[in-house]
Parts: structure tokens; sequence; C-alpha cells
């Protein structure tokens, strides 16, 4: 389940930060990277791997489609980016030592 979601989360930010989306995406690309984070952040927390999790929960906070954070689109770009490789680091690293 763990890989799926870092899977997920890291396509779909690595194609959010090469296309351009149109606003209306922005919602469902907010949910599916935060719903992967919650998730990521449950298997870090059971592994006991307690940085993973603090950063899948900056993602959570950068990524919340609750109360959205609005940024410019150079720097949409570059977290969408840091959050993919994040994400894609966790997964390695996580499925590795579960």
């Amino acid at each position: 389940m763990m890989v799926i979601a870092s899977l997920t989360s890291t396509a779909t930010l690595f194609l959010a930060s090469v296309g351009h989306w149109q606003y209306g995406m922005l919602g469902p690309l907010r949910w599916t990277v935060s719903g992967c984070a919650v998730l990521i952040a449950m298997a870090a927390f059971n592994q006991k791997a307690l940085d993973w999790m603090g950063i899948m929960f900056a993602i959570l906070f950068l990524f919340n489609p609750l109360v959205p954070i609005e940024f410019s689109l150079e720097t949409v770009v570059m977290v969408d980016l840091a959050a993919g490789a994040m994400f894609m680091a966790a997964g390695i690293e996580l499925s590795r030592s579960a």
C-alpha cells in the first residue's frame, strides 16, 4: 500500500511540475498528495521512522486541500519537484526497512 501511495504521489507531482494544469485540477492534486502523505506518515510511524513522518506532515501542510496555501507558479514547480523527490525517497527507504 505504501509503495503504491509513494508512486502515485511521485508521478502526480512530477506530471504537475512539467505540465500546465488548469486551476480546477489543483483540488484533486491536493487531495491525492495529502492522502498519500497521510498513508506514508502512518507507515513511517509504524516503522518508527519519525523523520519521514515529519517530512510527510510538512508535505501535508503545504498541500492541505482544506486551507490551501497559494504559491507563485515558479514556487509551485519547485515545491512539486521537492515533494515528489521526498515521496520517492520515502517509498524506497521505508520499503527497504519493512
